[in-house]
This record gives C-alpha cells, structure tokens and sequence, in this order.
C-alpha cells in the first residue's frame, strides 16, 4: 500500500528542508500481492512523490479560521523533540522550533491525531490571546470553531495526500506502458543485432572465398608463366617462330589473369574496408619505369605503338607508388585492348592547372564511347560493348579499382570521349608539398559518404629518437601506421628539410567517431606487434593533438596541422 517515510531532509532551491516522501510499490499486473512474499515476487518498482512540510502545513493551515495556533508533531507524543511545523502569533511558519509551542499560556487548546499511509502525526491546536479576550462571550461558538477547524485540517490533510497519491498512480500507469515499450525496443534491437551479425559472418564469408579462390588461382598461373617461359627460351628444345608467338600470347594471356586475379582481390578489400595505403613520396619518372617494358610488350602484339609526352621538371608526387602503377596498368591495358590493332596510344603527363597535381592522361584511338557508356564505365563488373574483339572481355572491374585507388591516393579520374573518336582517360595525384596534399585530402573528405562526424589528429613520435633501437629499421614505423590506419587517413610525417630522412614524428589526420576510441586502437596495435618482436622495433608514443565537429570544412584542424608541421613550401615525405 502507499506509504509516508518518516521526516527527512530534502533538497529545495539550493537549501535543505524537512519534508517526507510519498512511496507507492507498483505491482505486476495480475499477480497476488497480499503477504510479503508475494509482494516481493511481484513487485516491479516504487514510485516516489517528494512532499515538504512547509508546503503542505502552511497551505492547510492558511485555510483556516485566524485566532489560533498551530504545532504539528511526528507521532502521537507532543515532546518538544518531535516537532515538525509550527506557527507564532504574527503568522511566520517555523520548523522544529520548540519555543512556539510552549512560550505562550492559552486558554484552551486541543490536541488531534491523523493517520495517513502509515504515519501518523499530532496536531496541537491552541488559542491567541485576542481569541481568548472574546472567549467568554462566545463559548459555544469556540466549541463549534474548534470542531470545524480540526474537520478541515483532517479533510484538507487526506486531499494532499490523496492527491499526491493520484498523482503517483498515474505516473506508475506511464512508467508500466514506458517499461513495456522499452522491454519491446530491447526485443527489436536484439533482432537487429542478431541479424547484423548473420550478415557480417556472411560478408565475411563471402569475402575469404574471394579471397581463397584468388590465391589459388596464383598459383597455376605462375607454373604456367615459369614453364612458357621455359620454352620460349629454348631449354626444352628448339621453337619455332610460330611456337614462340603462341608463347607470347601465353605470357600475356597469363599477366591479363593475374591483373584480374589483383582486381578481385582490390575489389573485396575494397568492399570490405581492408584495403591499406601507404602514401609516402615518389618521383614521376620512378613509377613509369617500372611497368614500361611489359606494356610495350603487350602493345606491341597488337602492333600498337606507345608513345610518351612527359612535361620535364615535374615535381615529385605524395602518392601510394603500387596503387598508381596499378591504375596506370589498368588504363593502359584498357587503352590496348580496345584500340584499333597497329595504332597509337598516348601516354602524357603534366602539372596540373592549379599546381596542385599531377596529370596522367591515356589517350587511344580506339571506337570512342557514348554518352551512356560513360555514365556507367566506372562502376564494378560493368562492360561496354565498344570492343569488337572477344579477347578484351574480362571481369569488367579494371576501371572501378582504378577509380577506387585513384580516390585513395587523394585524386580524381575522368574520360573524355567521342563515339567514333577514341577515348583520353585522366587521373591525377597530389604534388608532395603540404598545401597539395591537404587541398587533395578535403576534397576527398568532402565526397567521402562516411557517416562519421568527427576530425581526429594523432601525433606519433619514436622514443629516443637520438638512440635508435638496434637493428630497428627506421622505415619500420611509417609501415606499421599504414597498416593499421585507415585507408581515408593521412599520414603525415614532421621534418625540417627537403633531405632530411630521420623523421622521428608523424601526424594523423582523419575522420572517426570517437577520437579515443581511435587512439586506443593505435595504442594497443602497437603494444600487442612490440610484445611479440621487442628488439627490432621502434617505442612510439601516441597522443590526441586535437578533435573537431566535421562541418564539411577542414579549416581548424588544418590550421592545426600547419601550426604543428612546416611551412606549406616544404614537400611531405
């Protein structure tokens, strides 16, 4: 049943007051709750209703006949120790004051008990000296207003209380129907969790066969790429110029699998958030030497010639080297396969118009592209049906991993194209100089479809910079922030030369929910790979430099970072 506490003290505009507390038990609907037990297997919770003294007392009180005086006691003892409320003769309320009481001698007083949700309380009723002046003259009248006034205290008493009581049934009412929705949304979260689960085994799954599948297929394909080359180099026996043709198409037949091989792989790293990058800088010239041979090669089956427009003095570029050399391959082999047989590509690469990139262009002559072609080129498993030539099908993912990696090394990828007229496909790459590289990184942030809505900056630094680790390799450290940052984050190292190749710190920046969260994770990657291998890697330190609100804008933590790395003239490493 509804139950009053004893007196105790409440919190009240930055002041304590004496008061009680209204407990109503809230009970499961249905279920007996007549003896202990069962109240205590059924109940589901209390609700409360804060009451102060002076609330209560001083609005009954106010409601009665002027000339007398009021003391409220806890209990049914009048001592001076349990008085809760009591009004002097000007009217001033006053708590657990003992001198009101007693100071003054009345003619008549009266003492009354009331008992409600188990308390009880002691109200002592006794006359003004003006009340007691009129008194003789109007004894049945005093009789009377006596009787009425304890009336009204009593009534007005139960309505509080009752009303107190009303108002904590009703918000039991709502707390049941708030447990009941609640319990309900509990339910459907754990479905949603459940099934969020099943479907990222299943992804999973799905992406390891991709992955097995592809790293099976390596295998034969190298036997067959070893032993045709065995051939064709005449450790086998003599070839004929016929036999070396066809080896030839073999060889290049087999590098056309094993870039596709590369492109399932990229693309399920890709879906599955996996896929790292290491930007670091190179030099133009470096990264076109590398595949230059084995396209020529491949072109030159077709009779196709490969010509190079390279603009002299351009800048080196703050890429990815393997990922660039993979959208180069893709291009070119797209360009060969599509162009007419003994014609002419064009390879040609320059500054950019606003200084900030590098420009690749590959430009073929090929049957060119329509308008629709070129609205879904770069999506994943997505053909044209331009070529004329059943060879040039394939799995019809080069393009969407050029434009995937092209993203991730800050650029952008476009086609310029004319049905009839061949086709120019261009991508660019970020100069390494810090002003570049960070209008390529907000460019990026501001077509990223992530939902995260935070900028994080991370400092790293090696301990004891001075005192390498033995046999560390100073290389070592910007690999390992590759590995375990994300692919749209960018890594920044801190040094003050051109030539200066002993970087000791490196700067974070990227988007995150919970920048902690993401530290930590640094953190503890970074302990778990030293506990296994101590000895030869570098101690680095991790601190949070700074968080913002992502607006859609960089400016703050930019200006951040370029307080705590260089000059915007200084190239980034």
């Amino acid at each position: 049943m509804p139950t009053l506490t004893a007196q105790i003290e409440l919190a009240h505009d930055g002041t304590s007051k004496p008061g009680c507390m209204f407990l109503v038990p809230i009970y499961t609907n249905g279920m007996p709750h007549s003896t202990p037990d069962e109240r205590a297997e059924a109940i589901l919770g209390i609700v409360y209703a804060a009451i102060l003294y002076e609330e209560l007392f001083a609005g009954v009180i106010n409601s009665t006949e002027d000339g007398l005086i009021y003391s409220v006691y806890e209990g049914e003892n009048t001592a001076s120790e349990n008085l809760i409320y009591s009004e002097d003769l000007a009217g001033n309320h006053h708590h657990n004051d003992t001198t009101i009481a007693r100071s003054t001698r009345a003619y008549y007083s009266q003492s009354n008990r009331i008992t409600t949700g188990g308390q009880t309380w002691t109200i002592l009723t006794m006359s003004t000296p003006q009340f007691d002046a009129s008194v003789f003259s109007a004894m049945p009248t005093t009789t009377t207003s006596f009787g009425l006034v304890f009336s009204t205290l009593a009534s007005c008493f139960v309505w509080v209380i009752g009303r107190s009581r009303a108002r904590a049934m009703e918000i039991a009412s709502r707390t049941a129907d708030l447990r009941v929705a609640a319990s309900q949304l509990r339910e459907s979260n754990m479905v949603v969790s459940k099934k969020n689960h099943e479907l990222a085994l299943l992804a999973d799954r799905a992406h390891r066969v991709v992955d097995d599948v592809s790293h099976e297929f390596r295998t034969p394909l190298s036997v067959i790429k070893e032993f045709s080359a065995i051939i064709a180099d005449g450790l086998a026996g003599e070839v004929s110029d016929q036999q070396e043709e066809y080896l030839r198409i073999i060889d290049f037949s087999v590098v056309d699998l094993n870039h596709m091989v590369e492109d399932l792989l990229d693309s399920s790293k890709l879906r599955a958030g996996r896929l790292r990058i290491n930007r670091r800088m190179h030099r133009v010239g470096d990264i076109l030497r590398q595949d230059r041979e084995l396209i020529a090669r491949k072109a030159s089956s077709r009779s196709i010639v490969i010509k190079e427009k390279i603009e002299e003095g351009l800048p080196s570029i703050f890429v990815d080297e393997e990922k660039v050399r993979r959208v180069i391959s893709n291009l070119m082999t797209n360009a060969i396969k599509f162009s007419n047989e003994g014609g002419e590509i064009e390879l040609s690469v320059k500054r950019s118009a606003d200084t900030n990139s590098v420009v690749f262009a590959i430009k073929d002559n090929g049957p060119g592209l329509s308008k629709e072609d070129v609205e879904q080129l770069f999506g994943r498993f997505k053909q044209v049906s331009s070529s004329r030539d059943v060879s040039a099908k394939g799995f019809g993912l080069g393009l969407s991993i050029a434009h995937e990696l092209t993203w991730l090394n800050l650029g952008t990828i476009s086609v310029h194209s004319f049905k009839g007229y061949g086709a120019t496909f261009s991508f660019t790459a970020p100069i390494a100089k810090l002003k570049s590289v960070l209008h390529c990184y907000e460019r990026m942030m501001s077509n990223s479809a992530s939902t995260e809505d935070k900028i994080s900056i991370i400092r790293v630094r090696a301990c004891n910079s001075d005192k390498p680790t033995p046999y560390a390799d100073p290389t070592e450290p910007m690999a390992f922030l590759a590995s375990v940052s994300q692919p749209t984050d960018l890594i920044l190292p801190k040094h003050h030369d051109v030539y200066d190749t002993e970087i000791a710190t490196w700067f974070i920046i990227g988007r995150t929910q919970d920048p902690e969260v993401s530290l930590h994770r640094l953190i503890d990657s970074r302990t778990s790979i030293r506990n296994e291998n101590p000895a030869h890697l570098t101690q680095l330190e991790f601190d949070l430099v700074g968080a913002w609100d992502y607006n859609g804008e960089l400016r703050e933590p930019f200006e951040e970072l370029r307080t705590q790395l260089i000059t915007e003239d200084h190239y980034v490493q």
